[in-house]
Order: C-alpha cells, then structure tokens, then sequence
C-alpha cells in the first residue's frame, strides 16, 4: 500500500470514531464561540478555567439550550456527535461549584511602531484595565506589593471574540536606564474581578496612584 493510500485509510477510520455516540461529561463555564468557530458546527464553548481547555457543545439538534448558563459553571453530558471535532451534544446540564479561579495568562507586545500589547482571552470578562508603571518601582507594602505611581493605558477594552485581545498601542520610551512594565486585569468575572498580580509570595499586587479606576 503506497503512503498515500495509507493516510486516506487512517483518516476514514477518524472520522467514523468521531460517528460514535460514547457518552462524554465535561465540566466547565459555558461561553459563545470565538468567531470564526474551529470546527464550524458548536454552538458554544465549556472551558475548563484550571487547564484553559475548551470544548466544543452542540445545542441546536437537543431540547436543552446552553444559552441561559452563559458564565456559568457547569456538568455537562451527552453523546459525541461532532464529525470534525469532539462537539458534545447536551443531554443533562447542572450547576457545579468551579474548582478554581479563571487566570489571566500571555501578556505580550507586538513589534509593530509604536509596539501595542496583546493578551490571552480571559474567560467571562466583560472587559479589561491596562496599566503601566517604571522599574525599578514594585516594593513590598505589608500585605500587599505597591506599584508606585502607574498611567492608565486603557479603561475598559472590550472582551474580543477570538483568543486574544487587541490592547493598546504605547507611544512612549522608558528614560535612559530604565524600563517599564505592564499589567491588565479582567473585569466582570462570575465570581469577580481579577487584579493585577501577585508576588511569588502571594501578594497582591496595587498601584499607589495612577490606577484606571479612583
């Protein structure tokens, strides 16, 4: 059998397993789909906030509509009925208490002039404060770390419907000798905000003034 006869045969026998109706149960916050959607059948996501995994839930051949437990965190189960990806159809649907927090995760600049910042889609986040402050600057502050004096670089930037959001660009260069540093927090979270960091001792992290909330 040549090689490429070979790859044609392990591809049909994927895609009948992906036929298959094996009962799935997964657990998760329900949200919309990215656009455009990966597999182009899921009606939304489950993600799980521990791992940042999601999974793909179908709600339009079933009686039970995902909708109404956007944000929330669920148990879902039901048979796989996707063809391109896993895509779970709902047969039950509870409440579950969320094992850990949502992160935020993957702050970076782009290269463009002047450089602009990005970050991972945060889970549930209405929106999204931008800060930046000057190193050396960060000091311990009894239970918390101070940040000293920070600009606010943008005040609630919408949550995006794709995997990362588009920050603000910043046109300003550190002084000779010095840096700057940049930190976002998610708004509107099931169970509240996140905020700007922690210390590797599990301070908090708060800027003395400058913030882009009073």
């Amino acid at each position: 059998m040549s090689p490429h006869v070979h790859r044609l045969a392990v591809l049909s026998l994927l895609l009948i397993a992906n036929h298959s109706v094996t009962p799935a149960a997964y657990r998760g916050y329900v949200e919309l789909p990215w656009t455009p959607t990966f597999c182009g059948q899921e009606s939304h996501f489950l993600t799980n906030p521990c791992t940042g995994d999601a999974e793909w839930i179908l709600d339009d051949r079933g009686a039970i509509s995902m909708d109404g437990y956007l944000c929330q965190y669920v148990d879902v189960n039901g048979p796989n009925v996707g063809v391109e990806c896993f895509v779970t159809e709902p047969t039950s649907v509870s409440l579950a208490q969320p094992p850990c927090p949502i992160p935020f995760e993957g702050l970076w600049m782009t290269s463009d002039a002047p450089p602009r910042l990005n970050w991972d889609h945060v889970t549930c986040a209405d929106s999204h404060d931008v800060i930046r402050g000057e190193l050396p600057g960060p000091t311990p502050s009894g239970a918390h770390v101070d940040l000293g004096r920070v600009t606010c670089l943008a005040d609630d930037v919408p949550q995006a419907a794709w995997w990362y959001i588009q920050g603000p660009a910043d046109p300003e260069s550190p002084p000779v000798g010095r840096a700057y540093f940049y930190l976002v927090r998610a708004l509107g979270l099931p169970y509240g905000d996140t905020t700007y960091g922690h210390s590797s001792d599990g301070l908090e992290e708060v800027p003395l003034s400058g913030d882009c909330r009073p």
